[in-house]
């Protein structure tokens, strides 16, 4: 059950990653944000993302043939479920 909660877990990250600048950049880019972006800040955002994609993706080669694909789906799930547990209480 675990598993195809991480399974599935992926496929919410992927879509929150593409969709979440949408909504969230203007509300950065106007003058009474709590956290001011300019608009080139704000195209970074967007672009380190995939950037980090890129990235993320050398390492998970070596690491799927070395641990295997449902240890290393499971492992980083937790960084993400941690992360919305952090943003969930960080707001109230």
């Amino acid at each position: 059950m675990f598993l195809v909660v991480a399974a599935t877990l992926t496929f919410l990250i992927v879509g929150c990653f593409g969709t979440w600048p949408s909504p969230n950049l203007p509300k950065l880019e106007a003058p009474d944000s709590p956290i001011p972006i300019t608009r080139d800040e704000g195209s970074w955002i967007v672009s380190l993302v995939g950037v980090g994609a890129m990235m993320a993706t050398m390492p998970a080669g070596y690491l799927v043939n070395k641990v295997g694909r449902k240890p290393l789906l499971v492992f980083l799930a937790l960084p993400f479920l941690a992360s919305w547990f952090l943003i969930i209480f960080a707001r109230s």
